[in-house]
């Protein structure tokens, strides 16, 4: 092996670090206005919904649409909430659940995917409304 044969694989190294990095940032963009999308159309409206019909029922939450994220908060349980955020920290970015109950000075985190192997513009009304009210549960019991 001479030093020509090194500087070569190096130099492909470097242009395939390359593309994968350009094919990673598109992927992510593409991502975040699918994403985006998703929150304005199925996301917000399906947890105002909840949000109408948990007050309704005499308990209290309120919803939060700080960027990127949708959170229907208790506010009779401080810090205990559901939130669906965009993850981009895999291969292929994915829709979470994410919750946080508080109970005393416990508390349980958990957090999924919404939809587990499934594109971001297949998820529907239906996957956000199972996905909140099965994390919402220990919320209202």
């Amino acid at each position: 092996m001479n030093v020509s044969e090194v500087r070569q694989k190096v130099q492909r190294t470097i242009a395939e670090a390359k593309r994968r990095s350009s094919e990673q940032r598109a992927a992510r963009e593409v991502a975040q206005r699918d994403y985006d999308q998703f929150l304005e159309g199925v996301a917000i409206p399906v947890c105002r919904m909840i949000l109408t019909a948990l007050k309704a029922e005499g308990h209290p939450f309120a919803l939060a649409t700080p960027p990127g994220v949708v959170r229907l908060e208790s506010t009779h349980a401080p810090g205990s909430f559901v939130e669906l955020v965009l993850d981009e920290s895999g291969d292929t970015p994915a829709v979470l659940v994410r919750s946080n109950v508080r109970l005393g000075r416990r508390t349980a985190g958990t957090e999924r995917p919404l939809a587990r192997g499934r594109a971001l513009p297949s998820l529907t009304r239906e996957d956000v409304l199972d996905a909140v009210l099965a994390e919402i549960e220990p919320l209202v019991g």
